[in-house]
């Protein structure tokens, strides 16, 4: 739904999917349906601070239950989230997540964190930002 430009159907998707996967006791479920609430949330720049709960309610569901893929893509989120808002904090974020990805090798989620990394050094271009992590090919 996000892909096809209709986050408020997302919105809805997700919000139920958090519940049922609450109900069954699915916590990675439930994690997985707060992350992809709090992007569909973030779409909107007034809601920026309530997508940031949700993530941070997805994180710590993954940091309970040790699922580093999770924590990594929630980091990622957030930290895309905190580009958009323009925070000092995104930036280590997205280096965390795009180690991650760098060392598990998804492509595709290196690319997403460079980009947001990319989009924060434009909105800061006095301030230059580096990966800082090893070399993507």
């Amino acid at each position: 739904l996000m892909a096809m430009g209709r986050p408020r159907e997302a919105e809805r998707a997700a919000r139920k999917a958090a519940t049922l996967f609450e109900r069954i006791g699915d916590p990675i479920g439930a994690g997985q349906s707060r992350r992809a609430l709090g992007e569909a949330i973030a779409r909107d720049p007034a809601r920026w601070a309530e997508a940031e709960r949700a993530l941070t309610a997805a994180q710590a569901i993954f940091r309970d239950q040790g699922y580093e893929w999770g924590l990594a893509l929630a980091e990622l989120s957030l930290g895309e989230v905190e580009v958009r808002r323009g925070a000092a904090t995104a930036v280590e974020r997205l280096r965390r997540s795009l180690a991650y990805w760098t060392e598990m090798g998804v492509p595709a989620l290196q690319a997403r964190s460079l980009a947001a990394l990319a989009e924060a050094a434009d909105d800061h271009s006095d301030e230059p930002v580096k990966p800082n992590g090893p070399e993507v090919a």
